[in-house]
């Protein structure tokens, strides 16, 4: 099934208000320097491609990057790697800092559209921690799909090893990726991982959507 490229991904989280870091997709070494005007290090850079879904196995991601010098290496790398691939864009995000989340959803044969949430990251696959609705749901629903995770802990009043959550924000973006599926049947599944949560936020870094 085919992968939503960049800019159609992104303008369908725009039109759903799902935030993103501050990112800037680029297609050269000029653009790359004019856009870098508007972050401050560290930043991250990524090789995007349709034909790759799985970045940072191939080795498509270069994260901590804290200098000019780091970043030119970084573009350059990137693009020796990508030699004999096809490659989209180059995008440059903002590094944040926060909670790592999934939130991914997929049209299930029986009951339609589901959205699911846990702890995200690379070890998503190992942790098997996540909660998984029915799309559409209520706020309340949300916030208790989001309770049934280990995740929870992130939401109390007393947060976690110091670290405590925007609830509103994840329940709202529970809530969007619902509605986005329910509103696009031609959408078989999304993938946001991770989801970078802060006491302010809620950031979608990475984000595969794939169509029928």
């Amino acid at each position: 099934m085919p992968l939503l490229g960049f800019a159609a991904t992104a303008e369908l989280l725009t039109r759903y208000a799902i935030p993103t870091c501050h990112q800037v997709a680029v297609r050269s070494a000029d653009q790359l320097w004019t856009a870098k005007s508007s972050f401050e290090y560290p930043v991250v850079l990524k090789a995007l491609s349709q034909q790759t879904s799985h970045k940072t196995e191939k080795g498509l991601v270069k994260v901590g990057i804290n200098s000019d010098t780091q970043l030119r290496e970084a573009f350059q790398e990137l693009s020796d790697a990508t030699l004999n691939e096809h490659v989209d864009v180059f995008l440059l995000q903002q590094q944040l800092s926060g909670v790592e989340l999934i939130v991914g959803g997929k049209r299930d044969p029986t009951f339609g559209p589901t959205v699911l949430f846990g702890l995200g990251g690379i070890m998503v696959e190992l942790v098997q921690d996540a909660s998984v609705r029915v799309a559409p749901f209520s706020f309340d629903e949300a916030r208790r799909m989001m309770m049934e995770t280990k995740a929870a802990a992130f939401f109390t009043p007393d947060g976690f090893r110091g670290r405590k959550l925007n609830s509103g924000v994840v329940e709202s973006l529970l809530m969007s990726v619902g509605k986005l599926l329910v509103e696009h049947p031609e959408i078989a599944e999304l993938d946001f991982n991770p989801v970078i949560a802060t006491a302010d936020g809620a950031y979608v870094v990475d984000a595969r959507v794939v169509t029928d």
